[in-house]
């Protein structure tokens, strides 16, 4: 072992709430120094950003000048995840001039940069029994799930992990709403708490008729917005259905649905800047075009009153701005 050697690891990458810690243990002398990079840089617009990167620079710039490195001190990064946020740590020492190698385990400093993980993560009120088990990543995200409101604000939302599997099942609640109302949301919700089940179980679990649930599923599969697989059972020989929410594909749903309702708004605006209209202006009664104002001798089919000219552009500036609308949000 070298007379000046100092460690590096760090805990919180994977995890889905809180930020990343980064720990150092300085040997022979055992001197420890730990920072925080806090969830806020995992975050709009600081993830897209990579703000991580940029506190980890800093934090490289503090462990060299709390442990007073110089020339001689050899720096060993944990191989597991110096590909990622402790990359920008490596090649900011190499810059400074320093030895770093990489190294598969950093033993003891491992362990208590994740016991400082875990202790952050109970004092910003996170149940020290959802932070057990290799899978607490989905754990943690039933745990958000249930006060998204108060609990959003310690995940890292910047993740695309994040975007798949929260804000867009939020947003498959809201289609779901929309293509058939409650009882396609109270199929969602069965699907979003499990990661396949059959016809039978969604029924007991949501209380809807069977043909109901079934004409349900085949809708959402349609749009894509459910998958499915097929399995024979060996003792019958029919087929089981095997169903599961696919929330990766609200994304295509949403522009395809976009690009139907810009058709439908460039035809009317069309419409709206090609016609001239006339209009009682009778409350309940409709305008007319040019054309079929003619056809009425310029009186209300309706009513009888007088048509009257109507402008519209307040209506053709209304379609306009919402077909620039639309179109700068498929691009």
């Amino acid at each position: 072992m070298l007379e000046n050697e100092i460690l590096i690891d760090s805990a919180g990458w994977g995890d889905l709430v809180l930020g990343v810690i980064i720990g150092a243990l300085k040997l022979p002398s055992r001197q420890y120094v730990e920072r925080k990079i806090p969830s806020s840089s995992f975050q709009a617009p600081n993830f897209e950003n990579k703000r991580y990167l940029d506190d980890v620079v800093k934090i490289a710039d503090e462990i060299v000048d709390v442990m007073q490195a110089d020339k001689q001190t050899r720096f060993k990064v944990a191989h597991t995840i110096s590909g990622h946020i402790l990359s920008g740590l490596q090649r900011r020492l190499k810059d400074k001039g320093f030895n770093v190698v990489e190294v598969e385990s950093t033993g003891e400093l491992r362990t208590k940069v994740e016991k400082s993980y875990i202790k952050w993560c109970v004092e910003a009120g996170i149940p020290l029994k959802k932070l057990k088990g290799e899978s607490r990543f989905w754990v943690l995200l039933k745990w958000v799930a249930e006060e998204p409101k108060n609990r959003e604000k310690l995940v890292k939302t910047g993740w695309k992990s994040w975007q798949q599997n929260f804000v867009n099942r939020d947003t498959l609640r809201k289609v779901a709403r929309v293509l058939g109302g409650e009882d396609v949301v109270k199929i969602v919700e069965v699907l979003s708490h499990v990661d396949k089940t059959i016809d039978m179980e969604i029924v007991a679990k949501s209380g809807i008729r069977l043909n109901t649930v079934r004409r349900i599923l085949y809708r959402l599969y349609d749009h894509s917005l459910v998958g499915l697989r097929r399995t024979r059972d060996k003792n019958t020989g029919w087929f089981i259905f095997h169903w599961k929410l696919q929330p990766s594909q609200i994304d295509g749903f949403l522009t395809n649905q976009k690009k139907r309702i810009l058709e439908k708004l460039e035809t009317r605006l069309k419409y709206e800047e090609n016609h001239e209209f006339y209009s009682c202006y009778t409350s309940g009664c409709s305008r007319l075009s040019f054309e079929e104002a003619i056809e009425h001798v310029f009186r209300c089919p309706k009513c009888g009153a007088l048509l009257t000219h109507s402008d519209n552009k307040k209506i053709v500036e209304f379609l306009s701005k919402k077909t620039r609308q639309l179109k700068n949000e498929l691009e």
